[in-house]
């Protein structure tokens, strides 16, 4: 089923068989002002957070004052440098790679271990090879690593752009030693806390069986991801680090599991057997207790919600996993705002058309515009908050931001529940 896009602020959008790249989004308003977040800051909000890592920042005078919003002080609490390179009329015209290499010499000599060397968007227009210089300035230095984070705005739609990259960037760093995917530890990766961030089943799956876990996080130090390549396992929690788990993968041999994108009780399910199988667990040890519970709430979900339009609006959440699963409950979506396009968006958007339905894809930005093309779809369930003006008869589904930082069948659980709350307090 293709649906119209009969509403007046709709027509300029394409369709999610369309969109094959960030560069496909199109706003849902003209009008974005004060629009995202670059995703410069989204790199060094990211860079501060991880001890041992420095950052130079490569850009114009406006990068350099905005980076120390983000980054006030040039010397982190563990020797870290937080530093700007400012290029010059000249080096607009001509490039910056001679003064840049003596930058990154300094910042050898002052002590840096590790420099992610961040390229906004002059460096990046005027085709600065900063992955060349790296490749001639590493036999120079005394011990910085060095890793390279594009993050030109104009060549993305938001800010989680820059978690993705830069942690890309991390895996460039790591190096492959005797234990390389061999030691009896697994990387859980995730941006929520770390007793909760794959779930309980995955406590019960592991439990007695001497495998040892490491979380990397948002404030995980620079060892831990240089340890991060003896695992035999990367559990990927988080959208943000598929990039990472990618490059692991491609670089070490190091298989991963999307445990972020797995809604269903049968891709929980699978998701948790996959991990059994790689780590040589026997699968009879785990019961999933919560696994009916989520069984009778989808079978509730689709029930009451078949052929019900839907629409995502909350960018704190992965949309097209979501969109695919509410979909695969009988809803039928009609817009999907994405923040970014990222690793497997592609194989969703596929996964989505194939089931008969082609939504809108947009990036919002404009809360003050974007609620009138809304309430003006007027579909029949929203995930995220209600903007003025609202949409009469729309079902709101908010505060899913907290549960992205989850996985597993609880997380599964607090999002049918929420619907089946919000749908009752609707008809009432």
């Amino acid at each position: 089923m293709i649906q119209d896009s009969t509403a007046s602020g709709l027509k300029h959008l394409r369709r999610l068989s369309a969109v094959k790249s960030e560069r496909a989004i199109e706003m849902l308003t003209p009008a974005a002002n004060p629009g995202s977040h670059c995703p410069m800051h989204t790199t060094l909000s990211l860079a501060g957070r991880m001890a041992g890592v420095s950052t130079l920042v490569i850009g114009m005078p406006e990068c350099g004052t905005y980076s120390k919003m983000v980054i006030p002080e040039p010397f982190g609490k563990a020797g870290e440098l937080h530093w700007v390179y400012l290029l010059d009329g000249n080096e607009v015209v001509f490039g910056c790679s001679k003064g840049l290499g003596e930058a990154i010499k300094e910042m050898d000599a002052a002590g840096a271990r590790a420099i992610l060397l961040i390229v906004t968007c002059i460096p990046n227009l005027i085709a600065e090879d900063v992955e060349l210089l790296v490749q001639e300035m590493e036999p120079q230095l005394s011990t910085a690593m060095l890793a390279v984070v594009q993050a030109a705005h104009f060549t993305c739609s938001s800010y989680p752009t820059g978690y993705w990259r830069t942690l890309a960037a991390m895996g460039s760093l790591m190096e492959e030693g005797p234990e390389t995917g061999t030691a009896r530890t697994m990387n859980i990766m995730s941006f929520g806390a770390q007793r909760t961030a794959a779930g309980p089943e995955l406590g019960e799956l592991l439990e007695g069986q001497g495998w040892r876990i490491r979380h990397l996080g948002p404030g995980s130090a620079l060892e831990d991801y240089l340890e991060a390549p003896e695992a035999s396992l990367n559990i990927v929690a988080s959208p943000h680090f598929a990039e990472l788990a990618a490059v692991m993968e491609k670089r070490f041999g190091i298989p991963s599991v999307q445990l972020h994108s797995a809604y269903s009780c049968t891709e929980i399910e699978q998701a948790y057997e996959r991990i059994a199988e790689l780590l040589d667990i026997p699968q009879q040890k785990a019961t999933y207790p919560a696994r009916q519970e989520v069984l009778a709430l989808e079978r509730e979900i689709e029930a009451r919600m078949k052929g019900v339009t839907f629409a995502i609006t909350e960018g704190c959440v992965d949309p097209l996993p979501l969109a695919a699963y509410f979909t695969r409950l009988g809803l039928e979506p009609v817009l999907i705002h994405m923040e970014g396009f990222g690793h497997g968006d592609k194989a969703w958007g596929r996964t989505i058309v194939k089931s008969g339905f082609d939504p809108l894809v947009c990036h919002m930005a404009s809360p003050e515009t974007d609620g009138a093309v809304i309430a003006e779809l007027s579909p029949g369930l929203c995930v995220g908050r209600p903007l003025i003006p609202r949409a009469q008869g729309t079902v709101y589904l908010e505060g899913q931001a907290t549960s992205a930082a989850t996985c597993g069948f609880g997380r599964s659980i607090r999002l049918l529940e929420s619907l089946s709350k919000a749908m009752a307090m609707q008809q009432e």
